[in-house]
């Protein structure tokens, strides 16, 4: 009988904890419009969009171009990410299931802020945007 109360008063403790995480949480302050940008997602009604909406505007339309234009079996270096940024780890997310190869890929894509110069026997296939740019090796 004593250990059935204790139980009791345990689970009606961690009931009471969690309840006040959640109060907490949902009444504090949004961090950087953490909370609007979910709820926009579970809204979107498309994949596309929503990968559109957390990859940013930019770098999705940039890796949607580098995907239709590097054919199936190339391979390909990513510059100008910082090393394992996020923005780095979603390009090679996207850009699966083309293999990464930082010795002698068959492209190499840009995307940098600052122009970046690339070494060896490339040609710059096309200039997306400001900031991405796609590389094909000279045959």
């Amino acid at each position: 009988m004593n250990l059935t109360a204790s139980k009791n008063n345990i689970l009606k403790l961690l009931m009471t904890v969690w309840v006040i995480l959640w109060v907490v949480f949902v009444i504090r302050e949004s961090k950087h419009g953490q909370y609007e940008t979910l709820f926009k997602l579970y809204k979107t009604p498309s994949p596309e969009l929503k990968m559109r909406e957390l990859y940013g505007g930019e770098l999705y339309d940039f890796l949607v171009f580098c995907s239709r234009n590097i054919p199936q079996g190339s391979t390909y270096e990513l510059i100008g990410f910082p090393k394992y940024a996020l923005n780095e780890v979603r390009a090679r997310f996207f850009l699966w299931p083309l293999r990464q190869d930082k010795k002698s890929p068959d492209y190499k894509v840009v995307y940098s802020d600052i122009p970046v110069e690339t070494k060896g026997d490339y040609v710059k296939q096309v200039d997306f945007n400001a900031k991405g740019a796609l590389y094909v090796r000279k045959r």
